[in-house]
């Protein structure tokens, strides 16, 4: 049997870990439920974390990363404020689509992280990150296009993050990618310019 690197038996447990708490929730993430998905002795948890927070706190960080990089990579686009809005939101329900379970472990760390006294501002520091993602792209369109001029870069991006959070709620809990589809077309068409 090969012996497994500290780096690669930690990667495996946090990945055990997003896909118990994605299909099962955190309270089902118990350390021997993470360490039997990720096919590893219960030992090689304690080896690997100090503790089930520490993992939890490491599962929230591969989250973060990763939802910075979908931020990122996102394209704010069109002419008038419904093509940006519909730009958006497709984005973000592409992503939502192949990357369900990310998106549920998610939903459910961030839970946990309110109700867990060493944790709670992470949630909000989340959403800051995205807030401030999300904003410089949008300013920078709303600038590159004098056509739609008269928009407060501020509320657009608060607007466009309150609708990508309902998209994805949506999502997560109904798996009807069409119907989403539908309400975005729906929400799109409320916009005007």
């Amino acid at each position: 049997m090969t012996r497994m690197a500290l780096a690669q038996r930690r990667q495996k447990l946090i990945e055990a870990a997003l896909a118990v708490i994605g299909q099962q929730g955190v309270s089902a993430a118990t350390t021997r439920a993470i360490a039997s998905e990720a096919e590893m002795p219960l030992a090689s948890f304690h080896y690997a974390f100090e503790s089930h927070q520490a993992l939890m706190s490491e599962a929230m960080e591969v989250l973060d990363r990763l939802e910075r990089e979908h931020c990122e990579g996102l394209v704010i686009s069109g002419a008038t404020l419904p093509e940006m809005v519909t730009g958006m939101l497709e984005n973000h329900l592409d992503d939502l689509v192949e990357r369900r379970s990310a998106y549920l472990s998610r939903w459910e760390l961030a839970d946990h992280a309110l109700r867990t006294d060493a944790m709670q501002e992470r949630p909000a520091q989340w959403r800051q990150r995205r807030r401030e993602l999300v904003a410089g792209k949008v300013a920078a369109h709303l600038a590159a296009h004098p056509e739609l001029g008269g928009h407060d870069a501020r509320a657009v991006t608060e607007a466009m993050l309150v609708m990508c959070d309902g998209i994805e709620a949506r999502y997560l809990v109904t798996a009807d990618e069409a119907g989403t589809r539908q309400a975005i077309a729906a929400l799109a068409s409320t916009f005007t310019r």
